[in-house]
């Protein structure tokens, strides 16, 4: 990563420790009660609250569209980030430098500069261009204004400048070129980029499953299939109502195509078959 990226994702790390601290001390407090204070029940509960924000969000219609193209790339790195460092506070790890680097591993996808080391200095809540202020078009500027509602402009300013870009957001996962630009398509675009983003997001979750060993053991194919069944109907259930009819635009799997009934064929007038 460049300097520039580097100093940008600790400024990420350093005004999302307290929100990721937040849903990490709620989801504790939640299993105490239940499970003892299992640690892979907490973290299911992390994962779990950051899934429902990032649903919730990227399918309102308000991020439909090439003008919400950059509100839908930032809202999903910084749900991922957030989850990391969630789940990093869930196993203590505090470290700005460690922390900087488990974002950059999991999330980006890139190693940070050799011998690098976070600089003790205070984060400032002003620091970076005002999110509305930089937004390009109202539909942005509407766009922005909804998400900053439920995460802080100071976690959304530094992911802005992160992955909005193709050089950083592109390698993040479910933030390539090309499957972003899909989400721009009408109505249809909407669902397809919620639903990279919650796919997106459970690798992530994975990866930071296997990287504190909270793993669990993989899933049967049976069960994955089930899962990802039981994921579809999960962001289809928050989409807006005008998406509904899209569901005859979905390719059948092979291995469902038996169950189709063979379209009869049209008699010729001649009698030949």
């Amino acid at each position: 990563m460049l300097p520039h990226e580097t100093a940008m994702l600790l400024r990420f790390v350093q005004a999302g420790q307290p929100v990721a601290a937040a849903a990490a001390a709620a989801a504790a407090a939640a299993v105490a009660e239940t499970a003892g204070g299992d640690r892979t029940e907490q973290a299911d509960r992390v994962v779990r609250h950051w899934r429902h924000e990032l649903v919730a969000l990227a399918a309102s219609p308000v991020l439909d569209g090439r003008a919400a193209r950059p509100v839908r790339a930032s809202l999903g790195g910084a749900v991922q980030g957030l989850l990391v460092l969630s789940l990093a506070d869930l196993r203590d790890v505090t470290d700005e430098t460690e922390l900087v680097r488990l974002v950059a591993c999991l999330v980006v996808r890139r190693d940070l500069p050799a011998g690098w080391r976070a600089a003790r200095t205070p984060y400032a809540d002003d620091d970076g261009p005002d999110l509305l202020d930089a937004a390009a078009s109202p539909g942005e500027v509407e766009a922005w204004s909804l998400v900053a509602g439920r995460i802080p402009a100071t976690v959304l300013s530094p992911a802005r400048e992160l992955w909005s870009a193709d050089r950083v957001g592109g390698q993040r996962t479910g933030g390539r070129p090309l499957p972003r630009a899909l989400g721009d398509l009408p109505a249809v675009g909407l669902g397809l980029a919620v639903l990279r983003e919650y796919r997106a997001l459970a690798g992530v979750a994975a990866a930071a499953y296997a990287e504190f060993r909270l793993a669990p053991a993989p899933p049967p194919a049976a069960r994955a299939a089930a899962a990802a069944r039981t994921a579809g109907r999960g962001v289809a259930s928050y989409l807006p109502p005008r998406l509904a009819d899209a569901r005859p635009l979905v390719p059948v799997p092979r291995s469902q195509a038996g169950s189709r009934p063979a379209p009869s064929r049209t008699p010729r007038p001649d009698g030949v078959r």
